[in-house]
């Protein structure tokens, strides 16, 4: 039998997203390091008003340029530095050197996030799983198997229960 796939559809600059990271990441990431779940992960941009939709892009345009490798540090970092919704934040500097801090040594890692090379690919992805409706209430938006978990997602022993009910 497949293992269960966990889809997080999560904005870097969502504040309830970055609570979810806080609440179940470790959680999240002991199921994946434990073989119980594929996750896969979406990050989207969500908003449209300033300056949450320009600091959600450079953020989800910069973890595109991080390698498989690293990419989950960089994901842990990005909430780590999520500045508040009222400010620019996500700055290229600061996008740039986080990932060398959590390891990034692509030489074509700094180029393509002050270049924002994947800007444009970050919001039609985001555009493309907005129209899909894989997400209707929002981020997180969190789905085992392709149902959604709602509140089941914030609470660790319960998403556990949830993705170990899945894999039987």
């Amino acid at each position: 039998m497949e293992k269960p796939v966990l889809d997080i559809y999560e904005d870097f600059q969502c504040p309830a997203c970055k609570a979810l990271e806080e609440t179940s990441g470790n959680t999240i990431k002991n199921l994946a390091a434990e073989g119980k779940v594929k996750v896969v992960f979406h990050p989207i941009t969500i908003f449209g008003q300033e300056p949450t939709k320009s600091n959600s892009v450079r953020a989800g345009a910069a973890a595109r340029c991080v390698p498989s490798g690293q990419w989950l540090a960089y994901h842990d970092k990005l909430f780590e530095g999520q500045p508040s919704e009222t400010v620019e934040g996500f700055k290229v500097e600061e996008l740039v050197a986080w990932g060398k801090e959590v390891g990034v040594t692509d030489p074509g890692f700094e180029k393509c996030v002050t270049s924002q090379q994947h800007a444009k690919a970050q919001q039609d992805y985001s555009t493309k799983v907005l129209d899909s409706g894989a997400v209707t209430k929002g981020t997180p938006t969190v789905r085992l198997n392709g149902t959604e978990l709602e509140d089941t997602a914030f609470r660790p022993a319960d998403l556990r229960q949830a993705v170990l009910d899945a894999a039987k």
